[in-house]
C-alpha cells in the first residue's frame, strides 16, 4: 500500500466520522425538542446529549439556529418526497391538495417525530412574513421543495377550475404553509408526555380543510371538502 492510499485510507475515515457525529448531533437535538420543546434547551444541552464539549459542537454547527435548520430541511423533504409518491395522477389540483393534507395527517398519526418538526419555522421567525429577513430567507430556502409541489397542485387547479384563479400561487403556496406550521407550532411547543395527539390530529384537519374550501372556486362542493377521520 502507498503512501498515497493510506493519506486517502485515513481522510476517508475521518469523513465517515465527521457524517456519523453530525448525525448523532442532529440525532439527539431532535429528542431533546421532542421532549421538551423547541425553545427549552440550548447548545450546552445538545453538548450534553451528545457528550460532546460545546467547543466541538460549534466545530459542526455555528449555532442552534443552524441546528434547527438542517433538522426542517431534513423532515420537509422526507415529507414533500412521501407525499409527491401518494398524489394521484388522476383527478382535479384540489383533490391533489387533499391527499397532501391526508398523508400530512397520516403521518402525523404514524410518527409525530417526522412531522412535528416543522414548527421549528414558528420559533426561528415567529412573525413570517414580516419577521427577520435572514431567518425568512432561511425559512424559505428550506421550504423551497414543499412550496414547489403545492404551486404546482395550485397551478393544476386553476388548470381544471377547481381552485380559483390567482397569479400570485408563490405566495399562495407560501401562505398555505405558514398557516400549517402556526398549528404545528402550537402543538411543538408542548412537552411531548403532555402532547394530546387526537387533539392535535384534529386541529390539523380543521386547518386543512379551512384552506381547502378557501381555495375551492364556485364549481366546487365545498360540502365534500373534508379529510378522513
Amino acid at each position: 500500500m502507498t503512501a498515497g492510499h493510506i493519506i486517502m485510507g485515513i481522510e476517508e475515515r475521518k469523513t465517515r466520522e465527521k457524517e456519523k457525529r453530525r448525525y448523532l448531533i442532529l440525532r439527539k437535538a431532535k429528542r431533546l425538542i421532542l421532549e421538551r420543546g423547541i425553545g427549552s434547551f440550548s447548545m450546552q444541552d445538545i453538548a450534553l446529549a451528545c457528550e460532546l464539549s460545546k467547543a466541538t459542537l460549534y466545530l459542526y454547527f455555528e449555532n442552534k439556529e443552524a441546528i434547527l435548520i438542517e433538522i426542517l430541511e431534513e423532515a420537509i423533504s422526507e415529507f414533500t418526497q412521501v407525499a409527491s409518491q401518494r398524489i394521484p395522477v388522476e383527478g382535479t389540483g384540489l383533490q391533489a391538495l387533499q391527499a397532501l393534507w391526508a398523508t400530512y395527517l397520516e403521518l402525523l398519526g404514524e410518527s409525530q417525530d417526522l412531522v412535528i418538526l416543522t414548527g421549528i419555522k414558528n420559533y426561528l421567525d415567529p412573525e413570517f412574513p414580516f419577521g427577520d429577513a435572514q431567518a425568512s430567507e432561511k425559512f424559505t430556502r428550506a421550504t423551497a421543495g414543499l412550496v414547489d409541489l403545492i404551486e404546482s397542485l395550485l397551478h393544476r387547479g386553476m388548470s381544471d377550475g377547481s381552485v380559483y384563479n390567482s397569479e400570485a400561487s408563490g405566495r399562495q403556496a407560501r401562505t398555505v404553509i405558514m398557516i400549517a406550521t402556526a398549528v404545528i407550532d402550537t402543538v411543538s411547543r408542548v412537552p411531548r408526555p403532555q402532547r394530546d395527539t387526537v387533539l392535535m390530529r384534529n386541529s390539523m384537519r380543521n386547518t386543512f380543510e379551512l384552506i381547502l374550501r378557501g381555495l375551492a372556486s364556485d364549481k366546487v362542493d365545498r360540502s365534500t371538502l373534508w379529510l378522513s377521520q
